[in-house]
């Protein structure tokens, strides 16, 4: 949770699961910035190419750290921190076409820095924070309102989500006081299971799943960047460090666009970047394949499409901007 904030503010207008559901192709855009790949060396990814493109359209409003999900053909973009660091509970559709923006409802409990899932028993906003960390696991559908299904163990924001087989796995955070080691696994947003416990605990972390296996990037631990990047198998509940990022990265977005894992933007030992890396599994390497068009970290993010969408974010200011990434 970045700081306290007002509870009350309503947006015409952070950070969803990682997940990706079918829709259509996004049309219009400028600012692309593309990168061809480059010849592989021993034990690095081979050559990919990475396209960012800002869409010609932005949000009517500034926009950081809210969760952003996929449903049908539509992104759903619910809580977040408003250009004033106002926490906010609105809920909005957004057609990733036309970039029309409808209001869809209002969360029970405005949240910033939160986790969401899109899942069989419904959607979910899993802790964040606001005044203060707060544990209330929030279900809600867009235009059907929202309210209290359940608690998490304990407070957590700042926190990741990714989902498997039907799971949601909730990952890294910050309690209040100290951050969280446990993943906790659950099916319906009320019961709750630790699965694992990551040897590097973290805060705003990157996330992205590789089959049933699940990845986190960098992150903050005990109040600096790292750059660990750690695997957990939920199976086997083993949670190792099986590689590291080229330098300290956080607050970034990170998601498997047709086979490649892309981590995108976030703050580079504390400065925002652009960067775009992409990660082997096989190695546990990353190497630049690409840049934003802008430095930004903080965005809501969701894969829609094939499509990694970046919704808002901050570059030290809040930013109203739309990105797309696609490998």
């Amino acid at each position: 949770m970045r700081r306290p904030a007002s509870l009350t503010l309503s947006l015409l207008l952070m950070a969803g699961c990682s997940s990706a559901i079918p829709a259509s192709t996004p049309h219009g855009g400028h600012a692309s910035s593309t990168s061809p790949g480059q010849a592989s060396q021993p034990g690095q990814p081979g050559p990919v190419k990475v396209t960012a493109t800002s869409m010609t359209w932005s949000l009517p409003r500034p926009i950081s750290r809210e969760v952003v999900l996929g449903q049908g053909n539509q992104l759903v973009i619910a809580g977040g921190l408003a250009a004033d660091q106002t926490t906010t509970s609105g809920v909005f559709l957004l057609d990733p076409v036309s970039g029309q923006l409808s209001p869809a409802g209002q969360l029970a409990t405005p949240v910033h820095d939160a986790a969401g899932a899109a899942l069989p028993s419904g959607d979910f906003v899993f802790g964040g924070g606001a005044a203060s960390t707060i544990s209330a696991v929030q279900g809600f559908s867009p235009g059907g309102g929202s309210h209290v299904s359940g608690h998490l163990p304990q407070p957590r924001s700042d926190l990741v989500c990714a989902v498997v087989d039907g799971r949601a796995f909730l990952l890294g955070g910050y309690d209040g006081s100290v951050m969280a080691a446990a993943v906790l696994a659950t099916s319906d947003g009320r019961t709750f299971t630790t699965v694992a416990n990551l040897p590097v605990p973290v805060r705003y972390p990157a996330v992205a799943t590789v089959g049933s296996d699940i990845y986190l990037f960098g992150g903050e631990h005990s109040g600096v960047d790292t750059t660990a990047i750690q695997r957990i198998d939920p199976a086997s509940g083993q949670a190792t460090v099986v590689g590291h990022l080229p330098a300290p990265l956080a607050h970034a977005s990170a998601a498997t666009l047709g086979g490649t894992v892309v981590i995108a933007g976030g703050r580079l030992d504390t400065v925002v970047t652009d960067q775009i890396l992409v990660f082997d599994p096989t190695t546990g390497r990353t190497r630049l394949a690409g840049h934003l068009p802008r430095p930004e970290a903080d965005a809501g993010s969701a894969v829609l499409g094939g499509v990694l969408w970046l919704v808002g974010g901050e570059d030290g200011t809040t930013l109203k901007t739309v990105i797309t990434v696609t490998a």
